[in-house]
């Protein structure tokens, strides 16, 4: 992640605009952070990509030492990461899977995954 990324993508964790512009949105945050403060938690996640975007840790040579089977995903519509850079990470590590989720954003945003008749199409 660039802070160019983190910046843009922070903007999306706007908890006031989440509550007045897409309510359903918001309750389910809500409901799947319980007990926590919603809202915080999208402040702790902006607080991180910051982070991340000006010094991430984790480097592209660290991912040969991780020895755990790892799923790698990435929407085809991802606005995130691209998918150059899902598949170099994918190609570091030792027990990968890799898969493209067809007609997928980020899934924070307007996914079909993990939503009554959603799911995934293809899987690579």
């Amino acid at each position: 992640m660039t802070p160019e990324i983190a910046t843009k993508e922070i903007k999306m964790l706007d908890a006031e605009k989440i509550a007045v512009k897409i309510p359903a949105f918001a309750a389910a945050l809500e409901k799947r952070h319980r007990p926590n403060d919603w809202k915080m938690v999208l402040n702790k996640t902006a607080e991180m990509m910051i982070g991340l975007g000006n010094d991430n840790p984790l480097q592209l040579t660290d991912y040969a030492a991780i020895e755990q089977p790892v799923m790698i995903s990435i929407g085809d519509k991802d606005a995130m990461v691209t998918l150059e850079e899902t598949i170099e990470v994918y190609r570091r590590l030792k027990h990968a899977n890799f898969m493209v989720l067809p007609d997928t954003q980020t899934p924070d945003r307007k996914s079909r995954c993990g939503t009554p008749g959603g799911g995934i199409k293809i899987v690579f």
